[in-house]
């Protein structure tokens, strides 16, 4: 298992938009993907369908 983690302390660095392109490029890759999403304004949670 490979593990990627998108971390920044700025807000509005574009974290939640590279980790949600990321999933979509291993997903069209064939591979098994997870998002985690601790942040307080699930971002990544609302995005849903991935």
């Amino acid at each position: 298992m490979k593990v990627v983690a998108v971390i920044a302390q700025k807000g509005g660095s574009g974290k939640t938009t590279l980790s949600l392109n990321l999933t979509i490029a291993a997903e069209l890759d064939g591979k098994s993907t997870a998002i985690i999403d601790i942040d307080p304004q699930a971002s990544s949670a609302k995005c849903g369908g991935l």
